[in-house]
């Protein structure tokens, strides 16, 4: 996964299933400002439809994404 941050801050993603469900935090960390590239290791039993929740400085972002 590719970021450009304009600031530090400290960032975790998660995994969720359709329902809401947490499978796993797949990042938890500080980033500084600038460009980023991070390994996500969703777990292996996760498979389908999932959402990727990013939450930084009181704000989040979700993605869908498919995986077999």
């Amino acid at each position: 996964m590719s970021l450009s941050l304009e600031e530090d801050l400290t960032l975790q993603i998660g995994v969720y299933n359709l329902l809401g469900q947490k499978i796993s935090t797949v990042f938890q960390g500080n980033l500084s400002a600038g460009e980023h590239e991070l390994a996500l290791n969703i777990p292996e039993a996760a498979r389908g439809m999932l959402l990727l929740r990013a939450q930084a400085g009181g704000r989040s972002l979700g993605v869908k994404i498919w995986k077999e």
